[in-house]
């Protein structure tokens, strides 16, 4: 698609999105609504519902910019991701409530915003547990996307394999880079060592079974895998 197309046709979805959800919310009539900041959080503030309205933000405040220029280089984009800032931040303003993660999140907030407030992540797993640690397998768990930079893992484990070979990384999730990952692999010869498990209902007996937890992303907000991994036992890269 020409970048003219591909704009009109987000366009359209984005309208049809904003539609249908509007009807649904009219019809179930809930006292509140959360968006996380997916498409919905730039025109929720503005459809015609009466329920309070709350945003539950998993990044930093610069998140947005900070996804642009992982992308992308030069002046142009550093000036196009630091509009999009000021737009989360006007929109920002429009809800009841913006929830963060962190305290430092809610510091850099609290500069522009009297609407947010902070709540941590709770840890979802409570077991005595612990890895053994004694398996030659590293485990990392994240969705098949951009921002877990995946793609640099590979170029790292490809010197690692070459050091200790019988040494096996197992990356847990599934995404739309699933096939140039696949392709990442092959081009560095590590198809016997570095392999993507997809989907899992039990992630919690996959931490088990390995000795250290890997992540590689080029940017997290507060990350539920290393928490997650922690409880488990396991060493952290990061």
């Amino acid at each position: 698609l020409s970048l003219l197309k591909f704009y009109q046709v987000r366009r359209k979805k984005n309208e049809i999105y904003r539609k249908r959800l509007e009807e649904l919310i009219r019809k179930e009539s809930p006292d509140v609504c959360i968006s996380l900041f997916g498409k919905e959080f730039d025109f929720l503030p503005s459809l015609n519902i009466s329920c309070k309205i709350i945003a539950e933000l998993h990044f930093n405040k610069k998140f947005r910019e900070n996804s642009y220029l992982s992308l992308h280089k030069g002046v142009l984009w550093r000036f196009i991701a630091k509009i999009r800032t000021r737009q989360l931040v006007k929109t920002s303003r429009k809800y009841d409530k913006v929830i963060v993660l962190t305290k430092e999140d809610l510091c850099q907030w609290n500069k522009t915003n009297n609407n947010v407030i902070q709540i941590y992540n709770p840890l979802p797993y409570q077991t005595q547990q612990t890895s053994e640690l004694t398996n030659k397998s590293f485990i990392s768990v994240g969705r098949l996307s951009s921002p877990k930079n995946y793609e640099s893992l590979i170029s790292a484990w490809s010197i690692v394999h070459n050091m200790y070979p019988d040494w096996q990384m197992n990356i847990w999730g599934d995404g739309e880079l699933k096939d140039f990952l696949k392709n990442k692999i092959r081009t560095y010869n590590v198809e016997d060592s570095f392999i993507l498990r997809g989907k899992t209902d039990r992630i919690d007996k996959e931490y088990l079974k390995n000795s250290a937890f890997v992540m590689s992303s080029r940017y997290e907000g507060f990350p539920m895998v290393l928490l997650e991994a922690a409880s488990f036992g396991l060493p952290l890269i990061s």
